[in-house]
């Protein structure tokens, strides 16, 4: 499963995650991300558990989205 499109749509599967970025919007876009590393946060041990497998921190995913719909 793809973090991003589970924060962003909440599926699992679907379209091409990068069409469904630019239908969403960046500002939606960031806000369902924010909310994601949120209520990730509240169950801290299972984002470090989750990190860990995928050798990340919420921030470094973070950043690199951002960055992403920057360009």
């Amino acid at each position: 499963m793809h973090p991003v499109r589970y924060a962003t749509t909440g599926a699992a599967a679907g379209p091409s995650l990068y069409h469904l970025l630019e239908i969403l919007g960046r500002e939606r876009v960031l806000a369902r991300l924010d909310r994601a590393l949120a209520a990730t946060q509240r169950d801290a041990s299972k984002f470090d558990r989750t990190a860990a497998r995928m050798k990340i921190t919420g921030d470094d995913a973070r950043a690199a989205l951002r960055h992403q719909l920057n360009e």
